[in-house]
């Protein structure tokens, strides 16, 4: 038998394949994170729409997600919670879901998050980008294992007392005694930068006296180990926004600014206790992503969860590595220390 092969043909239009794009609208739960909202806003434009309009989307998707579990009797949804409670109220209920009114509404939102700037580092000088490592602990370990900063930078020392700290600056002719350096004298305070040739120190003080000096470095020493400065990592919790706020209040180093709210009732991992000035250096993991000074006494050991300790295991030791590092001078120094803060985390 043969085979037989079987074509049918058909005449008429066939249907219009549809090309359009969909959006399935991801958490929105950074509001506030300027790179965040960029990056929300380039894939809602990939679907035609706008970052209000994108939103608007996600805040109906994450209510009836979050009416779904409730029936279903999965009320544990904490993070969604979170998410919603970002919005308030909500847009009037009177407002047709979709319509321009509506969407307005969410623009309007957007437009009164206080929106963090993000950081230029092209716009940056070397002092500021010094400032900003100091204050990121991950990205300084960064930079020092690419040895673009010295192992020795960021150190913690004690400055000598006048009768010693007055004739060593006098003595030194790239420096000039000024009377107000009296008040940095047995201060504690963190080496910026080192200048192995002239022999002196870039170092910032905190607290009532806060400046950033050039000092001879012969007159610092070392107190990373002192009993005024702790690097004991601990998980920690902190404190209700009130209690916050009334912490900040009366520190003399930390001023309250209103983002700190959500702040309160995190955790976060504790990177190093400050006595001479009452503060705690925390960083918090995602979504908020960031590394802050607290007062000490708002915040609280815990003990960690998975997430904080993951986070730990970002900051640890990775040993001291042999032979002398490969240093950098000039415009190649803070090209390079560009790179490392704008890089990828």
């Amino acid at each position: 038998m043969d085979n037989l092969s079987c074509m049918i043909v058909t005449f008429g239009a066939g249907k219009d394949v549809d090309n359009k794009k969909g959006f399935i609208p991801g958490p929105f739960d950074a509001p506030t994170h300027g790179g965040f909202r960029k990056a929300y806003a380039a894939m809602a434009d990939r679907a035609g729409l706008t970052l209000e309009a994108a939103v608007e989307q996600r805040y109906d998707a994450a209510r009836k997600t979050r009416v779904e579990s409730v029936m279903n009797g999965q009320d544990d949804m904490a993070e969604l919670r979170a998410e919603i409670s970002n919005f308030g109220e909500g847009p009037p209920k009177d407002l047709v879901e979709g319509s321009p009114e509506r969407t307005q509404w969410f623009k309007k939102w957007l437009e009164s998050q206080d929106v963090e700037p993000q950081i230029d580092p092209a716009n940056m000088t070397r002092d500021q980008l010094l400032e900003l490592l100091e204050r990121d602990p991950d990205m300084l370990a960064m930079a020092q294992a690419q040895g673009f900063v010295s192992q020795t930078a960021m150190r913690t020392v004690r400055v000598a007392g006048m009768e010693e700290l007055k004739p060593a600056v006098e003595a030194h002719k790239a420096l000039k005694w000024d009377q107000r350096l009296m008040a940095v004298c047995g201060r504690q305070g963190r080496v910026l930068q080192d200048d192995s040739s002239d022999g002196t120190s870039q170092v910032r003080f905190r607290g009532n006296f806060s400046a950033t000096v050039w000092l001879p470095t012969s007159a610092l020493a070392d107190d990373s180990g002192a009993s005024g400065n702790s690097t004991r990592r601990r998980n920690v919790l902190v404190s209700s926004e009130e209690e916050l706020r009334a912490a900040v209040e009366k520190s003399t180093v930390v001023e309250w600014k209103d983002k700190m709210n959500k702040l309160a009732g995190q955790r976060g991992l504790a990177l190093e206790d400050d006595t001479s000035d009452g503060t705690t250096c925390i960083r918090f993991p995602p979504p908020l992503d960031l590394t802050a000074w607290l007062p000490t006494c708002a915040v609280t050991d815990v003990e960690g969860g998975p997430d904080i300790e993951e986070l730990d295991g970002d900051f640890e030791d990775e040993g001291d590595d042999e032979g002398e590092e490969e240093e950098l001078d000039g415009d190649d120094e803070l090209v390079a220390l560009r790179a490392v803060i704008a890089a990828p985390t």
